[in-house]
């Protein structure tokens, strides 16, 4: 089984959209863990009419809110992606693919988009150097769009509450030498609303320090640092 967790805040308009994006993958061996944090909106309501299992976490934090779902996973595979996401057809199709055809394969990930030149560039100088994945055993895993094995992911500490935990997994996870593997055909497109709110330059910024802090082991209060808690 592959769990799918999805942080949500307020994301009852654009969860319709990411549902019938997963339902377009012949696997059906799944199961969407959603992760609420106090939406003030038909979330919850949305989510479970969708079929999810909604487990409700009160305290703020991307890391803290994707570490509750793992730990409410059932599935062997835990695939995490976000509320905004439109999935490529199949996309849980190349998740169990790529796990059934790799043996002791502990994360996957895959490349996103925006859908704004812009933005989509600026997406792809930061993912370029996955193409060097299977030499240097380093992946980016984009939490948007990225699938474990979850007693690994588990048993190495999940997702951190105090540092950027995209980079910390991606980081750890190489350190441990663990089979890793980056699949461009594993694609989703989001929103660009993360980019909205404070601009592109200083949203870069932002991300660019909490990334930064990370790779130096600095920890931070990331509790308010979440798109999903737009």
């Amino acid at each position: 089984m592959i769990s799918v967790v999805v942080p949500t805040l307020n994301e009852a308009a654009n969860l319709p959209a990411f549902f019938s994006s997963l339902e377009k993958s012949k696997f059906d061996d799944y199961e969407v863990v959603v992760v609420d944090g106090r939406s003030r909106d038909d979330t919850v309501s949305v989510a479970e009419r969708l079929g999810a299992r909604v487990v409700m976490e009160k305290l703020p934090g991307i890391g803290r809110a994707r570490n509750a779902g793992l730990k409410a996973a059932r599935g062997a595979i835990v695939a995490s992606a976000d509320a905004d996401a439109v999935l490529c057809e199949g996309w849980l199709d190349r998740i169990a693919w790529n796990f059934e055809a790799r043996a002791g394969l502990k994360a996957l990930s895959g490349p996103s988009s925006y859908g704004n030149a812009k933005y989509d560039i600026w997406s792809f100088a930061t993912q370029w150097q996955n193409n060097f994945t299977p030499i240097t055993g380093f992946a980016y895993l984009g939490a948007n769009n990225s699938a474990y094995d979850a007693e690994y992911l588990r048993r190495t500490g999940g997702w951190s509450e105090d540092k950027d935990e995209e980079i910390d997994v991606s980081l750890r996870i190489f350190l441990k030498r663990a089979k890793v593997r980056y699949d461009w055909e594993l694609r989703v497109r989001l929103s660009d609303r993360r980019f909205g709110g404070r601009g592109f330059l200083r949203t870069v910024a932002g991300w660019s320090a909490n990334s930064v802090a990370a790779i130096a082991g600095v920890r931070r209060d990331l509790r308010g640092y979440s798109d999903w808690r737009k």
